[in-house]
């Protein structure tokens, strides 16, 4: 039998692959993948509050009340190369606190899913927090998010307001 073993450490990124194999008959690398950014520092919360019916108000609602509120500080750094992992990493942690609020996790982790696939681009985004908000009377979520170039440290901000009955999209606000 012959065991060989590989850490590689970046910054942002720990790597942790090994091989196990008897001594003809080799098996696939198996990876296990851990980041710098902390799930535990992720939000949820609920806040009385509501999202302006005006259309052209929402904007500016979301930009003065969720950029530069205290979880919006505690994201950092993600590495490029697996901010899709961070992200999944990180909505996980939502989910969970959402649920251990005894709040809607499924239309949150929904929420999740329409965030990543309505923030396609060559940026690296993370979300950092979800907060339960109303509009018209109804639960919403606000999930932002940090997000920066390939190449630097996540230091903007985007929000996306999300209906948790259907699912759309009620407002957006971003950075940069």
């Amino acid at each position: 039998m012959c065991l060989i073993g590989t850490i590689l450490l970046i910054p942002e990124l720990v790597i942790f692959a090994y091989y196990h194999y008897p001594s003809d008959t080799p098996k696939p690398l198996q990876v296990q993948k851990t980041t710098a950014l902390d799930p535990d520092t992720v939000v949820v919360m609920v806040l009385d509050l509501s999202l302006p019916i005006s259309a052209n108000e929402r904007t500016a609602f979301l930009w003065n009340t969720f950029s530069n509120h205290p979880a919006e500080r505690g994201l950092t750094a993600s590495s490029s190369n697996v901010w899709q992992y961070d992200f999944k990493v990180l909505s996980d942690a939502l989910v969970r606190k959402a649920e251990a609020q005894n709040l809607d996790a499924d239309s949150l982790r929904k929420s999740l899913v329409f965030v990543m696939n309505n923030s396609k681009s060559n940026n690296v985004f993370v979300p950092e927090a979800a907060y339960q908000i109303k509009y018209e009377g109804k639960p919403i979520w606000v999930i932002t998010l940090k997000w920066e170039t390939r190449s630097g440290i996540l230091g903007h901000i985007r929000a996306f307001a999300i209906d948790q009955e259907t699912i759309e999209q009620l407002g957006f606000m971003t950075c940069g």
